[in-house]
């Protein structure tokens, strides 16, 4: 992906699971052993994500690289301020 070879795919790190997580999707625990379930999922991030946000893959997946903390931090306030209210 780095190297531009690759465009429309996602790393789906552990980055990407914390963040699936967080807004409610569950990814599997054997999504690592299981080539068939990672490529399912990453077709549906693509899809359901990426596509309507007119993103590649390679951009989505830099995008939350890069901004990780701030995400999950945004994702943990707005959990924990509607818990509040």
């Amino acid at each position: 992906m780095e190297l531009g070879l690759v465009r429309n795919a996602i790393a789906l790190d552990v980055r990407i699971q914390n963040i699936l997580n967080e807004v409610g999707i569950d990814v599997p625990k054997e999504l690592e052993n299981s080539p068939e379930l990672y490529d399912s999922i990453e077709q549906e991030v693509l899809t359901q994500i990426c596509n309507p946000l007119g993103l590649l893959g390679i951009e989505f997946d830099r995008m939350v690289y890069q901004n990780y903390k701030a995400i999950m931090e945004m994702l943990n306030s707005e959990k924990y301020g509607k818990m509040e209210a």
